[in-house]
């Protein structure tokens, strides 16, 4: 038998004859003689191919290597028979590519190529309840007390309180603050939870009465008998501000702070209704009206509110109430509407109902899990669909539209509606790694698969769309639809395949083609084909002819990743690790550009143009934007929080949509545009993630187009686990703002919890605190992970810290200074705009006691007197070194007037000399005898001179400013000055003196008074013999004082230095030796005395001196 395989001119055996049994469906036996199939065409055919093959169980084909041959009867005879001859046979056999068994383009995966229907999936999978939310669940793990969850309730502040057998928590989505007998609760198994008109959260429980929180810490409601040991099993309050209580035992009202009992007997549900408060009563469904029991209406049937288990209030004022066996019935009007009659979904006891907006109810059952029912339609979701137990004890949803249920022994359970559609091997597709997207004029989706070949989405369904024989490859990485109608096919290993009609062509390196790794497929505005290769670079299809123009030369053998055409009609080629180029439509130039150039990366995955004259390249290291011959490039440093873009797409207005292998990314043009101008650091990101309903985090890409936008605005995104498929408008801002909280403050290393935002007085923080921290959350508990905030510390900072979705809720600060602070803190969903209001708690950092105001006025008084005390001593310091400085400058005064006084008086006088011996000399000149006297008078006199400036200048050279060489100095003068008298020199002076400085003065005065004393002994004592002898005792002498004296001098002793002159001369008397009129005796007593020193003369005549 045969048939027409659908839209395609192919016929695909059902059935054969394997000559042993018949036509069956066994195998062929391994010894099969004669085996044949026979084919029977209506009308003449066109055979292009007969692929010869094996599919075992559809999941890999086995190339027969069977000898056969092709018989064809063109049926001449009459009863339509006739002679069979041979067109083909094995001899002809060209085997299939290697490719076509499964060789993947980026991923390897084995690939289903039969012409199969799609796979079974598991039970469950492919319910619309797995297809409709999405499921989380938190456990005991996660900080949840219990995990079986017996009541729940999102209060007005925005917390989630989750009821549990071992006590209660507080949950912002992120973690669970627990509540037990520290905190209040005399019982931890929690029944029910309520808030009132005031915002006060009331707990029941199973026989600890009724507990209320108020200032952070649970409390007891003092009741009497009446509830004391009791089990309160529902809670309600009615427009009065009345709370009524539902007990084991009877019905209480509470108001006012007065507590009372209206009715016997168990009442096991509460709910507010038609009418006013409904409650069950012994199982049977009955109204409070007035103070007494109602009964059902009596033109209602009875039967309808016995044995009810559950019951709950409608948001239009319907009461809605179920039982045994799925039973659920809706009362309004007047009139009761019954659902479930008959279906086989719920088959256990109704425990908790919820109605909620848009209609919806939702039921939680003891053995069935979870229903939802809308309109008659009743949605089932038990364990197949991820739920962790099929016994839910309570229901709730918050404010963003998600559902909590609480299980038993389970834990807790989100089911979040999905915003993402996922389309899978589950909803119809041959394989879930997504290569290629393409839409024709019908509105059908083309999908590529690696491995999986062709599928098409068409009106909600998904399968496959081409046999295995049809292409030979399975792995399609490029999808192009042209205005005909037509559709191409880019392969990985197999070239490029064309389907027309039903009519396929094929396109190999045979026809020119420069490679068989096809990786991109791109239609231009002249109706020519670019096709760009992994192994050979860039072409053109023009009409039949493959050419490669000579403008593109050097892109040959170049891994092209992606071809783009844009608005200038310039064509665009990324490259698999050599960059960017750029033809020019009107030129012909070819541009390229590298890292070298500024590109994010070399390595090119997808690009895109939008607006015109604006093109996005995605790397792996980035987003790349070229406008204007500029590039610009956006990575991890501006917020990107996955650097690999795969696909790029634009939603027709203000936004990208970015595929990376991180997740989706929605980023606005003015944030780009804004961190290109540097007016901010950071772009604005909304990250969608498997939270959102994407099938995988991995985008693929690397190939082009890996990424779609639909003709009514979908977004479609390639994964490596399935298609994602993004309304854009379901991600628009939140209509409120999440509720900030402060929670707690850490101040080294306590930690404190606040309540309601800390109350109206400042914090305060001790003196000298290292470290304050802060921690604060978002009370959006549907959608943690999608809040950002952002914080500041006012009076210390202007500016904000942004803290990106996922991280830590935290604020720290090192060593603050001591004043008045206030830390504020802003959040914002879905990357909307940040809430109005921010939270802020005030605080004031305490100063340290020497920063007391007592401490700095005494610190000031202490800082003044110690100014005062410090200018004082400088000033004083001033002044002595000014003195110093005087000391210094008529010291040096003295000594310039020294040396000027020596030159005049020894130079001066020497000089003179000489001039009037020369004039007397020149008088002289006819007299040789006179005049010979007088020129040795002059050489006389001229060899004083030189004395007297060698003495002028060894006092005022620094390098003989030592007592060492005042010794030796003057030994050599004597010595010089006796050698040619008849009177003998004995010199008295130590071999070894000690070191010791002298300065110029007291050297020089030293020198001229000794030399005085050797002159005056030498020409007027008479002596025949001079000694002089040079003495220390003690110390040496100190740098500028020095003594020079004889026996008895009264400065001597220790530090002295003793300069002796003796002589055994005539002698003299001082007084006969003032009456001459001399000066020499008085010049050296003065000499010595300005140095320090003193001149004792002893002296007699006869005795010597």
């Amino acid at each position: 038998t045969s048939g027409t395989y659908p839209e395609y001119r192919i016929h695909a055996l059902a059935h054969i004859n394997d000559g042993l049994y018949g036509n069956g469906h066994s195998w062929i036996s391994n010894s099969a003689v004669g085996s044949w199939v026979e084919l029977e065409f209506p009308s003449p055919v066109r055979i292009s191919r007969v692929v010869w093959s094996r599919d075992r169980e559809r999941k890999f084909i086995d190339r027969l290597a069977t000898e056969y041959r092709l018989e064809v009867s063109e049926g001449t005879a009459p009863d339509g028979s006739g002679a069979w001859r041979q067109v083909a046979s094995s001899a002809d056999r060209r085997p299939l590519p290697q490719e076509a068994m499964g060789a993947g383009l980026l991923f390897n995966a084995p690939g289903n190529f039969a012409a199969a229907p799609a796979p079974v999936a598991p039970p469950g999978n492919d319910r619309p309840a797995a297809r409709d939310y999405l499921l989380r669940t938190w456990q005991t793990a996660d900080g949840l007390p219990s995990n079986t969850v017996t009541s729940l309730l999102q209060t007005g502040d925005g917390w989630l309180w989750v009821g549990t057998t071992n006590g209660l928590a507080r949950f912002d989505g992120r973690r669970f603050t627990a509540f037990g007998e520290d905190q209040g609760l005399r019982n931890l198994n929690i029944t029910c939870l309520f808030e009132d008109g005031e915002g006060t959260l009331w707990a029941g429980t199973e026989g600890g009465g009724l507990a209320f929180r108020r200032g952070g810490t649970f409390h007891t409601l003092p009741t009497g008998a009446s509830l004391a040991g009791n089990t309160v099993l529902a809670l309600a309050g009615d427009a009065e501000g009345v709370l009524w209580i539902a007990t084991a035992e009877a019905l209480l009202h509470y108001r006012d702070g007065r507590l009372r009992q209206v009715l016997n007997g168990p009442v096991t549900g509460l709910a507010m209704g038609e009418n006013g408060l409904w409650l069950l009563h012994e199982s049977v469904l009955s109204r409070w009206d007035g103070g007494k029991l109602v009964k059902a209406p009596a033109n209602l049937d009875p039967s309808c509110f016995s044995s009810i288990s559950a019951l709950a209030g409608g948001k239009d004022g319907a009461l809605w109430f179920g039982g045994a066996n799925g039973y659920i019935g809706r009362l309004a009007g007047g009139a009761v509407t019954t659902f479930g009659d008959g279906h086989t979904v719920l088959t256990s006891n109704t425990w908790q109902l919820l109605a909620v907006a848009g209609g919806d109810l939702w039921i939680g059952t003891s053995a069935s899990g979870l229903a939802r029912l809308r309109g008659h339609d009743l949605l089932p979701l038990t364990t197949d669909d991820g739920l962790p137990s099929n016994c839910v004890r309570a229901l709730c949803q918050d404010r963003t539209g998600n559902l909590w249920a609480g299980t038993a022994g389970g834990g807790l359970v989100r089911l979040r509606p999905r915003r993402i559609q996922a389309l899978t091997t589950h909803d119809g597709l041959s394989h879930n790694a997504i290569m290629a997207l393409a839409e024709d004029a019908r509105g059908s989706v083309w999908i590529g698969t690696d491995g999986g070949g062709l599928n098409r989405w068409r009106d909600g369904k998904a399968a496959p769309d081409t046999p295995s024989y049809v292409l030979d490859n399975q792995t399609v990485s490029a999808l192009a639809l042209p205005a005909d109608g037509s559709l191409w096919l880019g392969t990985a290993g197999g070239g490029v395949f064309h389907i027309d009609q039903g009519e396929v062509s094929h396109l190999t390196t045979a026809q020119g083609l420069p490679g068989r790794m096809v990786t991109s497929l791109c239609g231009d505005s002249k109706g020519r084909l670019w096709i760009g290769t992994l192994d050979g670079g860039p072409a053109c299809l023009d009409g039949a002819r493959i050419t490669r123009p000579p403008a593109i030369a050097a892109l040959a053998d170049q891994p092209v990743t992606g071809i783009l055409e844009d608005a200038a009609g310039g064509l665009w080629f990324g490259t698999n690790g050599q960059g960017l180029a750029r033809l020019d439509a009107g030129t012909g130039a070819l541009t390229r550009w590298t890292r070298s150039e500024g590109l994010a990366s070399g390595f090119i995955r997808t690009l895109h143009e939008v607006p015109a004259g604006t093109v996005w390249a995605g790397t792996n290291g980035g987003l790349t934007r070229w406008r204007k011959g500029a590039l610009f490039n956006f990575t991890g440093r501006h917020g990107l929080p996955n650097v690999v873009v795969s696909q790029i797409l634009d939603d027709g207005g203000d936004n990208l949509w970015l595929g990376t292998s991180g997740g989706v990314l929605r980023i606005s043009q003015d944030s780009f545009e804004a961190v290109a101008a540097g007016r901010h650091d950071r772009l604005e990101i909304l990250a969608l993630g498997t939270e959102d309903g994407l099938p995988s985090l991995e985008c693929t890409g690397g190939s082009q187009p890996a990424g779609l936008r639909t003709r009514d605005g979908r977004l479609c995104f390639g994964t490596v686990a399935g298609l994602a498929v993004i309304q854009p408008r379901d991600f628009q801002g939140p209509s409120e703002f999440p509720p900030v909280v402060i929670e707690s403050w850490t101040s080294g290393s306590a930690t404190v919890r606040l309540e309601s935002g800390g109350g109206s007085s400042p914090l305060e923080v001790p003196p000298g605190t290292a470290r304050l921290g802060f921690e604060f959350t978002a009370l959006s508990p549907g959608s943690p992970e999608r809040i950002r905030f952002r914080y500041r510390l006012a009076g210390l900072e202007d500016s904000w810290v942004q803290v990106e979705p996922g991280a830590e809720r935290t604020a720290t600060y090192t060593q603050p200074a001591p004043g008045s602070y206030g830390l504020e803190v802003m959040a914002s969903a879905d990357n909307g705009p940040w809430s109005g209001v921010p939270a802020r708690i005030a605080l004031r950092v305490l100063a340290p006691w020497w920063r007391q105001p007592w401490a700095m006025a005494a610190g000031v008084l202490l800082a003044v007197a110690s100014v005062a005390g410090l200018a004082r001593a400088l000033t004083r310091r001033r002044l002595q070194r000014r003195l110093r400085e005087v000391e210094r400058q008529f010291a040096l005064e003295r000594e310039r007037s020294r040396i000027a006084r020596d030159i005049h008086d020894d130079l001066g006088a020497n000089l003179t000399q000489i001039s009037l011996l020369s004039a007397l000399g020149q008088e002289q000149r006819h007299e040789p005898e006179k005049a010979r006297a007088q020129f040795a008078a002059i050489a006389a006199t001229s060899g004083e001179l030189v004395q007297a400036m060698d003495a002028i200048v060894w006092a005022v050279n620094p390098s003989q400013d030592t007592l060492e060489s005042l010794a030796r100095y003057l030994v050599r003068f004597a010595g010089d000055f006796f050698e040619h008298s008849q009177v003998r020199l004995r010199l008295d002076v130590p071999a070894q003196l000690p070191r010791a400085d002298l300065s110029s003065e007291v050297r020089h005065n030293l020198f001229l008074a000794a030399k005085e004393a050797l002159h005056n002994a030498l020409h007027h004592s008479g002596a025949r013999e001079v000694r002089l002898s040079l003495s220390v005792e003690g110390r040496p002498p100190a740098t500028t004082a020095a003594s020079g004296s004889g026996s008895g001098n009264a400065h001597g002793g220790p530090g002295s230095l003793m300069v002796e002159i003796e002589d055994d001369g005539c002698g003299f008397t001082l007084g006969q030796v003032a009456d001459q009129g001399g000066n020499g005796l008085g010049n050296m007593r003065h000499r010595l005395t300005e140095c320090g020193g003193g001149c004792v003369i002893d002296s007699s005549p006869g005795r010597g001196t």
